[in-house]
């Protein structure tokens, strides 16, 4: 039978059912005791207002697993303290519990300034919300192994986030941030830097921003597919695009119509005019190329690539060589107004 203690910190997460694992910031303290070479049992403060009762040293370490994840189970914020013993001795020889519970509020407040402090120093925050056309869960779940470890939800609307992003001098790791940004700023309400401070309700930012709900779960009749022939300059390995052992895809430079990815699900090669089955899209991501002219493009994380029951004849090239999308109806009724491909089943083989 588990103790009290495991009950308690079973769910260490904040928020164990937030869309994104987040998990929420635990700081490790280590307290040492000191006595002055003139015993006192009460330093005071300084001309400053610090309670000199309580010293934090300069050491303090953010011990991670992975960079750039502060959300991340792994990330441990290690802060050292040292405490006037006589202090506590006489506090607690005393057994007010008026003072006692003074002194846990007054120390927690200390230890608080310093987190955040320390926080912002090595991180920059922001806060985002969805746009109308944003569904939240299904971003966060399509794009779980980019903002793992970097988003945590820690309010009660479960669709406003928290974003933590690493202050580096590191070029590539810049980089990485800026594009994370570019990528939620195109789905999401984000505040500018210096607009979020941790420990504040961004609800008013966010609001004066746009914010009002984003989008409800899409029915999955709406799921779309994107059909696109493959540009070898950007696909080395087309190969295994087209054998359907291809892990990613980048697409054409710009799509012919508006494309919500939000809502798509499957990837289909067009192959010399035909489709012969689909690969599950697993995230969407920005990327770059060395293209001047469209030098980013969309990057599709691909899984579990399936054939179709029946090849069948995609042959609109200006259309599939920048990519459109297709749900099952738009499907059937082009088939219909393509009698040769009428025995054309929107299912797969093992289905």
């Amino acid at each position: 039978m588990k103790s009290e203690t495991d009950k308690r910190f079973k769910d260490i997460r904040l928020r164990p059912d937030s869309p994104n694992e987040g998990y929420d910031i635990i700081p490790n303290f280590f307290l040492s005791a000191f006595v002055d070479d003139q015993p006192t049992y009460d330093r005071g403060t300084d001309t400053e207002g610090n309670d000199l009762n309580v010293k934090p040293r300069e050491e303090t370490y953010i011990s991670t697993q992975f960079d750039n994840r502060l959300f991340d189970r792994d990330t441990l914020l290690l802060m050292y303290y040292d405490i006037n013993f006589l202090f506590v001795v006489r506090m607690y020889a005393r057994n007010k519990e008026s003072e006692k519970a003074q002194w846990k509020a007054h120390v927690r407040t200390i230890f608080r300034k310093k987190i955040q402090e320390v926080l912002v120093s090595k991180f920059q925050f922001y806060a985002f919300a969805p746009k109308p056309s944003t569904y939240a869960k299904g971003y966060m779940d399509k794009n779980l192994n980019k903002l793992i470890g970097k988003v945590f939800s820690p309010f009660a609307n479960e669709e406003v986030f928290v974003l933590a992003l690493e202050n580096t001098e590191n070029e590539q790791k810049r980089q990485e941030n800026e594009t994370l940004l570019l990528e939620l700023k195109e789905h999401f309400f984000v505040t500018k830097p210096g607009d979020f401070a941790l420990g504040q309700d961004p609800m008013a930012t966010l609001k004066n921003m746009g914010y009002t709900k984003g989008a409800e779960k899409p029915s999955e009749k709406t799921e779309l597919m994107l059909l696109a022939s493959i540009q070898a300059k950007v696909n080395p390995d087309t190969a295994a695009l087209k054998n359907g052992t291809a892990t990613s895809f980048v697409s054409g430079h710009t799509p012919n119509q508006a494309i919500d990815l939000q809502r798509l699900k499957y990837f289909a090669p067009v192959i010399n005019h035909e489709v012969e089955g689909a690969y599950e899209i697993v995230s969407i991501g920005v990327t770059y190329v060395d293209d001047p002219k469209h030098p980013m493009r969309l990057l599709f994380k691909l899984s579990n690539y399936r054939k179709f029951r029946k090849v069948f004849v995609y042959g609109v090239d200006a259309a599939a060589s920048t990519g459109i999308t297709i749900n099952a109806s738009q499907l059937s009724k082009y088939l219909e107004e393509n009698p040769s491909q009428k025995s054309f089943i929107f299912a797969f083989e093992n289905t």
